[in-house]
């Protein structure tokens, strides 16, 4: 298969993979590069089409959109969410709230709420606690369950990239990342089965790999445990640029405004004020079935595993997504996802097999 790794970052996987396979039934060309389609524009003198026309173009979420609007403005950034919140966010959010408690969670008693299926059962067992813990802690700290939620989402990721892949974006250098890096974190994460644990020898020779300070690689492959290591470092610091968005922080502290309050409370309390107040509940509910849908492997560990911290996902999917498409698209159609990481590489985009653009 012949791939345009430049498409595969602008797009993303999952809309280049439905781009590509409708390419045998479609009568235009939607999946070019901006110089097919500008000398088409060109071309034509009758106003009958932009260079966008009947093309396929890349998406993005609300989050990650309004971190790059962020960037140039916060005031603006300010107004937008505050304007998207009002008129569309808590409207929506009451809707889920109110289809939550038609199914009568926690309005008829603990026996009812405890008949209306497994979803339920995890909810009134352990949401209240997990959100408790999530408003008290810092979000980027692994003890937090959104940390949890997000590293447990780029674990999986990076840890079914090929080695083959890996190794050789070490050998070439295209992947570099530098800083310092959060033993405790790495640690504390495998200790909750997030990342394989590394020691901390193998944690320093992975750091100076990725910072290009060790230099040439002597041999013919990267021993078994610096490349563990070299995961663990890669997941952790696409983590915490994740958790530290502004955007991101200012999302999760709107979110748990109006529960706070509720947060010291009793289960019942806080469940009824889930429910009824804004639809928080339904909302993560719902981010948590797409999943299940989606990646049923990494919900499972998420749910039983680690405790229902995909009941956490809703407040970073927009972040997330992109990872959550291509472990989705490895675990469908392992030999698609290949062709297209090595169609990154090609294009010079090989720190994006790791690093999506988009964030």
């Amino acid at each position: 298969m012949n791939h345009d790794g430049n498409l595969v970052s602008s797009l993303g996987v999952k809309l280049y993979v439905e781009g590509f396979n409708a390419i045998p039934t479609s009568n235009i060309k939607h999946m070019e590069n901006d110089a097919f389609y500008n000398t088409k524009w060109e071309q034509c003198q009758f106003g009958c089409h932009t260079p966008s026309y009947r093309r396929i173009g890349p998406s993005s979420s609300y989050d990650v959109a309004l971190n790059e609007v962020e960037k140039k403005s916060k005031l603006l950034a300010g107004l937008i969410d505050g304007i998207y919140t009002e008129g569309f966010a808590q409207p929506r959010n009451i809707g889920l709230g109110i289809e939550r408690t038609a199914e009568g969670l926690g309005l008829l008693g603990e026996d009812s709420f405890n008949q209306v299926g497994a979803e339920n059962l995890v909810v009134f067992d352990g949401v209240a606690a997990l959100f408790k813990k999530a408003m008290e802690t810092d979000y980027a700290s692994i003890i937090n369950p959104i940390a949890q939620c997000v590293s447990t989402v780029v674990s999986s990721y990076i840890n079914l990239i090929p080695k083959e892949i890996l190794e050789k974006a070490i050998r070439s250098e295209a992947l570099r990342i530098s800083g310092e890096v959060n033993t405790t974190f790495i640690l504390s994460a495998a200790q909750l089965g997030i990342l394989s644990p590394p020691n901390p020898a193998t944690l320093s020779q992975a750091q100076s790999l990725l910072s290009g300070t060790s230099g040439k690689i002597i041999g013919k492959r990267i021993g078994v445990k610096v490349t563990e290591a070299v995961v663990s470092i890669i997941v952790y610091k696409i983590s915490v640029k994740i958790l530290k968005s502004p955007d991101l922080n200012r999302k999760v502290k709107r979110t748990f405004s109006s529960l706070r309050k509720a947060g010291k409370g009793k289960l019942a309390t806080v469940l009824l004020l889930l429910l009824k107040g804004n639809g928080t509940l339904g909302y993560a509910a719902k981010s948590s079935r797409k999943l299940q849908q989606d990646c049923p492997r990494l919900w499972r560990l998420m749910r039983y595993d680690l405790k229902g911290i995909d009941m956490m996902l809703f407040l970073v999917s927009g972040y997330l997504e992109e990872y959550i498409d291509r472990i989705k698209l490895m675990e469908t159609d392992p030999m698609m996802f290949i062709s297209l990481m090595n169609a990154l590489s090609k294009s010079g985009k090989t720190s994006e097999i790791f690093l999506p653009k988009k964030i």
